[in-house]
């Protein structure tokens, strides 16, 4: 008698693909909250990120269409706004800002910093911080350059 050898398919069950997916799903379930709890550092690093970003459009705007722009940043909303842009930006609620600028406005609630065609600037500080972090972006009056400081 000869016996036949049984050809196995390659492939996968049903079943085990149903196993794997509930294990991904589990795993994912244990990831998400972990991840989460890293998201303050997240949010203030994007805050920091996006106030530079905002002085620099500034400046480069003052430079390019040759008049005066300004970045008015409001403490108390935590919003900030270019001048000439429609767009008001918002930064999370719980990031702290601490501004020192020579224009000011509502009591110290809100300061614009003012860049001038030749790239200079009024110069000044914003300081954001989240629980102990704390991050500083110095806009120098002469060159008008912003820049973060550790």
């Amino acid at each position: 008698m000869v016996q036949r050898k049984r050809q196995l398919t390659a492939g996968f069950t049903l079943l085990e693909l149903l196993v794997v997916l509930v294990l991904m799903g589990l795993v994912t379930g244990v990831a998400v909250p972990l991840l989460a709890s890293g998201m303050p550092g997240t949010q203030l690093k994007a805050s920091v990120r996006d106030l530079l970003a905002g002085l620099r459009q500034a400046r480069d705007r003052a430079i390019i269409r040759r008049q005066d722009t300004a970045l008015t940043i409001d403490v108390r909303k935590h919003a900030f706004q270019v001048s000439g842009d429609p767009h008001i930006y918002h930064l999370p609620s719980k990031v702290q800002i601490g501004l020192f600028v020579a224009d000011t406005q509502a009591g110290g609630d809100v300061g614009a910093f003012r860049f001038y065609p030749d790239g200079s600037s009024t110069g000044g500080r914003v300081t954001v911080s989240l629980d102990r972090t704390t991050y500083r972006i110095d806009v120098d009056w002469l060159t008008g350059m912003a820049r973060l400081q550790d």
